[in-house]
């Protein structure tokens, strides 16, 4: 996979070195992400969490309506997990925060369609994905109790570490993107690899995007040329 990447990497940047047209660009926007685990316990449950976006996109033309955007993005990702242990008096309430920071390199083929001031545009692709560093923040109370701890993640291939390093998901996105280069974008990433390195568990990450972003250098429609005689 990483010689893929890197390959791919290559004829981007190959584009990127023959055409004038290719544009470099700015995203930032907010992740809604959540985790996929089997087997999960049935008493307790998981909800999604809010994270941060950002990093540079690189947006280079196949012809005139396909293009291919990649990049490399800050992405952080995970999960809040909840349940309570009636076995106490009071019960013991427990919630877990996990907050994984990931390094993206996406590769989606965009289709983009002339619509009023700009273009309407969507595509899809895979993702590569690396884990940079992280965190779980520990919440539990029992009445008026409350302890609140922390700890950090490890990620590895070793059975000791928390998470493996690489993560593969597939890509979808849809937005509008002006002339002027502003975008809108409303995505989707759904890990296929398994991240865990624990035997018999599966850890999957998924996240819903949005976010905002600047391409440099204006696309403008092409003027036709008038006649000789026209001018």
């Amino acid at each position: 996979m990483k010689k893929l990447c890197f390959l791919l990497l290559c004829v981007v940047f190959v584009s990127v070195s023959y055409s004038q047209q290719v544009r470099l660009g700015i995203e930032a926007g907010l992740n809604l992400s959540n985790m996929t685990i089997s087997p999960f316990p049935t008493d307790v449950s998981k909800s999604a969490i809010g994270g941060a976006r950002v990093g540079m996109l690189i947006d280079v033309p196949l012809g005139s309506s396909f293009f291919i955007q990649t990049g490399l993005f800050y992405n952080r990702l995970g999960t809040k997990i909840s349940g309570s242990n009636l076995n106490y008096s009071p019960p013991v309430t427990e919630t877990e925060t996990l907050l994984l920071n990931y390094v993206h390199i996406p590769f989606v083929i965009i289709y983009k369609i002339p619509a009023g001031q700009g273009y309407i545009f969507c595509g899809a692709g895979f993702y590569y994905g690396l884990g940079t560093s992280g965190q779980v923040k520990l919440s539990q109370s029992q009445g008026n109790f409350h302890y609140d701890s922390s700890f950090h993640i490890n990620f590895g291939s070793s059975p000791t570490d928390d998470f493996k390093n690489a993560d593969l998901g597939i890509v979808g996105n849809a937005g509008y993107e002006m002339r002027n280069g502003f975008l809108l974008r409303l995505g989707f990433d759904v890990g296929v690899s398994n991240i865990s390195n624990s035997q018999g568990l599966t850890e999957k990450n998924a996240c819903f995007h949005f976010s905002a972003g600047y391409l440099f250098g204006n696309r403008r429609a092409k003027r036709s040329v008038k006649p000789q005689w026209r001018r």
